[in-house]
């Protein structure tokens, strides 16, 4: 992003859409609408719709690779805990991510990474 403007000055800025709206605004640039999505509120779907709660406490089926790449596989229960992510590889994860966590705004992603967040390969 190419803008000079610090994090406090891009919250302030009023938009003309509503952070739920996926729609693209007339004159609006792929940028602008980046920026929006970056700075707008995370949606957590376990506050909003407390029915998911039901999915969270079900015990669930997982499967994984351990370190010699046989299959494993067992019962969990999230109970809204934050999701692994186990791979030995670096993550991919969306630019907007990396954006969001520079942005100044305490955004800090709940996914835990054997090496960390930091380290991930980037993507648009």
């Amino acid at each position: 992003m190419s803008d000079k403007r610090g994090p406090a000055e891009l919250v302030a800025k009023t938009h003309p859409r509503e952070a739920t709206d996926n729609a693209t605004v007339a004159g609006e640039s792929d940028e602008e609408r980046q920026r929006h999505d970056v700075l707008s509120p995370v949606h957590d779907e376990l506050k909003r719709m407390p029915l998911w709660w039901v999915l969270e406490v079900l015990p669930m089926i997982k499967s994984w690779q351990n370190e010699n790449g046989e299959w494993q596989r067992g019962l969990q229960v999230n109970f809204g805990r934050a999701r692994r992510i186990v791979s030995t590889e670096e993550p991919t994860l969306h630019i907007s991510v990396k954006q969001r966590m520079e942005a100044g705004i305490g955004y800090q992603p709940k996914a835990k990474t054997l090496k960390g967040i930091k380290h991930a390969k980037w993507t648009e």
